[in-house]
């Protein structure tokens, strides 16, 4: 977090020493487990190791690997009855992006371009297959694998024609950048 401000990406250099801890906490079973409740809702270590049913050593474990590569943080404290401080975990929202260490800022720049309307076009298609889901889940006479088949159906006819779209404009652009002025070439049927 800075000037009090969480940060939206974080771009590590592959030669970064973060790296390492990284994967450690990635590849860290119960580290992942935690960091998936923790998307839920912040949690204490004993609420996570009682909503996970491990020892609150295992979790106190996984969560310094969180900590250490600084995929959660400390949310809030607070005491509890017997005055101790609790500590209340929450993932670092930020997306984490891996990049080598000479990459320039103009080309990090146009790799996060490149990957935006992917990520914006999937993420708009979640948004469609949720509605999609929560439409078909009104009382009705539909299975719950109908309604999931549903919602990934509208989720992707959403990303298609998102796609679509976001091509065509890509084109029009594309070309209103090579004739600036708008002339148009002579039409062959003329």
């Amino acid at each position: 977090m800075e000037n009090g401000r969480e940060e939206t990406a974080i771009i590590v250099p592959l030669t970064d020493a973060r790296l390492k801890k990284v994967a450690r906490a990635i590849l860290n079973e119960t580290a992942m487990r935690i960091l998936e409740e923790l998307m839920e809702k912040p949690m204490s270590g004993s609420e996570l190791a009682e909503a996970l049913g491990i020892p609150l050593t295992t979790v106190t474990h996984g969560l310094n690997l969180l900590l250490d590569a600084e995929l959660v943080r400390v949310e809030h404290s607070r005491y509890s009855r017997k005055g101790r401080e609790m500590k209340y975990y929450a993932p670092v929202k930020a997306a984490l992006i891996m990049m080598p260490e000479k990459t320039t800022g103009e080309r990090t720049l146009a790799v996060l371009r490149r990957l935006l309307l992917p990520v914006w076009v999937m993420g708009l298609s979640l948004a469609a297959g949720l509605i999609v889901r929560d439409i078909a889940a009104a009382p009705h006479e539909l299975s719950p694998s109908s309604i999931a088949y549903y919602s990934f159906m509208a989720g992707a006819v959403f990303a298609l024609i998102i796609y679509l779209l976001s091509e065509e404009i890509g084109t029009k652009l594309r070309k209103r950048r090579t004739n600036p002025r708008g002339n148009q070439a002579p039409d062959a049927t003329e």
